[in-house]
């Protein structure tokens, strides 16, 4: 049974951004399986912005 079509067009959705997360990654030189890339984006807890030094020099900030 094929489930509705939001269903379909969200899991069509995610595998193109999976595999467009894989070919990134591998141009990079990073070689991974999707379910490999999707368990180490699951362990991710927290995630932190840098923003560059602003315009008179100052340092970064978090």
């Amino acid at each position: 049974m094929v489930g509705s079509p939001r269903d379909v067009f969200c899991c069509v959705l995610a595998l193109m951004l999976c595999s467009l997360l894989r070919r990134e990654l591998h141009q990079h030189g990073i070689d991974r399986s999707i379910p490999d890339i999707l368990g180490d984006l699951g362990k991710i807890r927290e995630v932190g912005r840098v923003y560059g030094a602003g315009p008179r020099g100052q340092t970064p900030t978090l």
